[in-house]
């Protein structure tokens, strides 16, 4: 480390066996030996998100020169050939840009090919990122990068920016810290940017699919490598400069991460239900239940529990699955600051699935996360929406959580007007429309559970 900079190249990043991107996963890992990293997969025909993991060292830095060697087809030839876009956040537009045009990191880039590349991984050539390691604020003893994020000029209206993670490895969102010029209470989290309407909590990433979204709190997410994700300035942040203060240090935690569900008031933390009340019975029938072992909780304790809900076409490899439902201490019926707004498909085709709440007043919209409170393990309900482009395809809707959660849980397709046991597995059905609406029910828990 010397004169402020430090070397931010080798390093070990776990790899997916479908995605070959870096995104935390448990499948297998490998060593990273260059300060680019070793690429990402690349699918013909489909929008992906991309940020320069390295300085560029070929030519000028433009995009010929940058990506040209991972392509077979010329730049901009269409439909057979490759094209890159760059988001505008001073003027709220996207661009093509030219085959001359620069390309740096911190940047976020959208790029797409109507043909598969030459290998089956899209990589770059470069030098490391060069970090300052004296940036106030910054949470790594390795050093940031600092990314200024523009904020709209327009009273009380927001601004996204497509934002580049600059480092060969995933990075912790929650670590990165949001400076703001002319505040001696800053930097902050990115709770706390979002608590002095700065910059929401929230990143958004597209991977090939509808966007998933990810905070710092509810569902921890990462900067994935060889990626670019969205960040909303606020409107308090109109006049200032905004920096992000991206470290150098490659994440602990996988994406989506969640906190442990724990037992919230008076009473053993340790308290929680082993077990539940089982309906069992085939898809689309309940049959009697049958008692289980239980521990109970504290007669004035609540417990948090959270339900993953996800969707799949296994024709085409199309998923969701980023989107919880459940019970959260603090939180309310309505919207709280646990229910993480989704964001619209880039483009079709797509697969997704979403909470809407058109009753949330100025928060209306649709969410990928919807907690209600938790209040002693009380029934509750949620509504949400399978949606595709185009139509006609056969998908499964699948649920990961506490076995006790689901066997007291039905899910209502209400299209179909069937009930299914989640208990039981995943459901399989055929999307006749854009939206396929279902009701998720949890029947409380059972008595003398508490």
């Amino acid at each position: 480390m010397s004169g402020g900079t430090v070397y931010a190249g080798g390093n070990f990043t776990t790899i997916s066996s479908e995605l070959k991107s870096g995104s935390s996963s448990a499948y297998f890992a490998r060593l990273n030996a260059g300060p680019c990293g070793a690429g990402i997969g690349l699918a013909a025909s489909q929008w992906q998100m991309l940020g320069l993991p390295c300085v560029p060292s070929i030519g000028t830095h433009t995009v010929a020169d940058t990506f040209g060697a991972n392509f077979s087809k010329d730049y901009g030839d269409l439909p057979n050939g490759w094209i890159l876009f760059q988001r505008d956040a001073g003027d709220n537009s996207n661009s093509i840009l030219k085959s001359t045009a620069v390309v740096t990191t911190g940047t976020g880039y959208w790029i797409k090919t109507l043909t598969d590349p030459a290998s089956p991984e899209i990589s770059v050539s470069g030098t490391a990122t060069v970090v300052d390691t004296a940036l106030a604020g910054c949470v790594s003893l390795n050093g940031c990068v600092a990314v200024t994020v523009t904020a709209s000029t327009i009273s009380d209206q927001d601004r996204y920016n497509l934002v580049g993670n600059p480092f060969p490895f995933d990075v912790d969102w929650a670590k990165v810290r949001i400076a703001v010029t002319d505040d001696v209470n800053s930097p902050y989290t990115p709770s706390g940017a979002e608590a002095k309407n700065i910059l929401s909590k929230q990143i958004w990433i597209g991977n090939g699919r509808p966007y998933d979204t990810y905070d710092d709190v509810t569902l921890i997410g990462n900067l994935l490598y060889f990626k670019s994700f969205w960040v909303k300035a606020l409107p308090d942040a109109a006049g200032k400069t905004v920096r992000l203060l991206i470290p150098s240090e490659e994440t602990t935690h996988a994406q989506g991460s969640t906190l442990p569900p724990r037992v919230v008031g008076p009473g053993p933390t340790a308290s929680a239900l082993t077990a539940g009340g089982r309906e069992g019975g085939s898809m689309g029938a309940v049959s009697s239940s049958t008692a289980a072992q239980r521990t109970a909780l504290p007669p004035s304790a609540a417990r948090e529990w959270f339900v993953r809900l996800k969707v799949e076409n296994p024709a085409t490899g199309a998923r969701h699955d980023s989107v919880m439902l459940g019970q959260r201490a603090g939180a309310s019926a309505g919207y709280d600051p646990s229910d993480l707004a989704g964001m619209a498909p880039f483009a079709a085709p797509y697969l997704m699935l979403s909470f809407p709440h058109p009753d949330w007043g100025d928060r209306k919209g649709d969410y990928a996360t919807d907690f209600h409170p938790a209040e002693g393990m009380k029934a509750d309900r949620w509504d949400f929406e399978v949606r595709a482009d185009p139509v006609g395809s056969k998908v499964v809707l699948g649920w990961e959580g506490d076995p006790a959660i689901l066997q007291r849980s039905l899910l209502i397709d209400v299209e179909a007007g069937r009930t299914i046991v989640p208990a039981a597995g995943g459901y399989t059905l055929t999307l006749t429309g854009k939206s396929h609406r279902f009701t998720w029910r949890y029947l409380g828990a059972m008595s003398g559970s508490r």
